[in-house]
């Protein structure tokens, strides 16, 4: 629901815009499943996962960048899935690949060079266009939806939108939200605005085809990667 009660209230709730990577995914043919926050039993298998490779991975070392923890990285899921008894259902307490030797066939390789045609824009406007978000108009006649700006003229301050996407104009149309009964005949119901999407580009969604000459030849583990990212950063902001 668009609005939900707190005490004698009425706020608005403010959905925000998919992220870039789910957008990706979308692209790919990626259905990207979302659990409940604080409900990590939904997803139990990926989240020990992350802490076990964290574990044996991450603590107490440093790497200097993807290069250089990527073979640390594949020495650890080879030990973990080819070595490691393991107690997941199905296994009987074997290593996943003894168990489950199909494991080993990929059934489709990795290869940055395929991204682009792989990926399909179209999946992504029919994506986007199934929500509706509500904003609040600034005083300056502005909407932030997804980190970019639309300007919708000072006559819409104050004001609460709702918002979708029409995937045939590749357009968002904003509607102005008002209740009737405090309807004002000096500030008529203003019709509906439509501007052009920003940021729906396959390479402003993507990075690509220009961060595909700086992706590794074999995948690298997501979780891996941002865990080593995030602690460059924090070292990054103490210099």
């Amino acid at each position: 629901m668009p609005f939900k009660r707190t005490g004698r209230r009425f706020s608005w709730i403010k959905p925000p815009l998919p992220t870039r990577l789910t957008w990706w995914w979308v692209g790919l043919g990626i259905e990207h499943r979302l659990i409940p926050r604080r409900t990590p039993k939904r997803n139990g298998t990926v989240k020990r996962s992350h802490r076990t490779l964290n574990k044996r991975t991450l603590r107490d070392r440093q790497f200097e960048d993807a290069d250089d923890l990527q073979p640390q990285s594949d020495a650890d899921w080879s030990e973990l899935n080819a070595e490691c008894p393991s107690q997941a259902k199905g296994c009987h307490g074997q290593p996943p690949l003894v168990a489950h030797p199909e494991l080993r066939r990929p059934r489709r390789p990795y290869q940055p060079e395929g991204e682009t045609t792989l990926f399909d824009l179209t999946r992504v406007e029919a994506y986007l266009a199934q929500p509706r978000w509500l904003r609040l108009v600034s005083q300056v006649g502005q909407v932030s939806l997804g980190g970019y700006r639309y300007g919708l003229g000072v006559a819409w301050a104050g004001q609460t939108v709702s918002i979708h996407f029409e995937a045939a104009t590749r357009q968002f149309v904003f509607t102005q939200l008002r209740p009737a009964r405090k309807r004002d005949p000096r500030h008529p119901q203003l019709a509906p605005a439509r501007l052009a999407a920003q940021g729906l580009s396959l390479e402003q969604l993507t990075g690509l085809p220009v961060a595909l000459a700086e992706l590794p030849t074999r995948q690298l583990r997501l979780p891996l990667l941002w865990n080593l990212l995030l602690h460059q950063g924090r070292m990054e902001s103490r210099l």
